[in-house]
């Protein structure tokens, strides 16, 4: 399992071993993470997913700890909703820190929005896109089409 990748706590705990008797087992027989071939890799990673996949207290787990992510993701998102309130700038040292802020903000809004994507409950489809927003620079004779066409439907 280590040549295959896996850590020495999932092997740990998968077998019922100490870590660091594992260390010292490595250590012994020159053990090293990811040398295995693909073949062993697939197959040890298949037998793995497939005995978690199958252990109703890896899915409640997993469930469990789903779950506590979106709470805590909602709960970020709403301190972030009340602290932008507050983000005013009324001299040059405020501006500094309003725009830290902001970058966290930001930071922040990005992430919990991908663990809610990534939990699949944003109510998009897997693989399914928004659409593309195009911007693009208006001519003056653009804008004069666009207000004769407002004006013949206002007739």
């Amino acid at each position: 399992m280590r040549e295959a990748g896996f850590t020495t706590l999932v092997i740990s705990q998968r077998l019922g071993i100490s870590p660091r008797t594992l260390q010292r087992h490595f250590a012994r027989h020159g053990t090293v993470k990811g040398c295995a071939t693909a073949a062993m890799l697939r197959e040890a990673r298949d037998e793995l997913i497939g005995a978690a996949a199958n252990d109703e207290a890896v899915r409640q787990e997993i469930t469990t700890m789903i779950l506590d992510d979106l709470a805590h993701a909602r709960h970020l998102r709403q301190i972030m909703v009340d602290a932008s309130a507050a983000m005013t700038a009324n001299s040059l040292s405020d501006a500094v820190l309003v725009m830290r802020a902001a970058a966290a903000y930001s930071t922040a809004l990005k992430n919990t929005s991908d663990l809610i994507r990534n939990a699949g409950l944003s109510g998009q489809a897997e693989g399914e896109h928004l659409p593309e927003l195009v911007v693009t620079e208006l001519t003056i004779e653009d804008v004069k089409r666009m207000t004769e066409g407002l004006m013949v439907d206002a007739n």
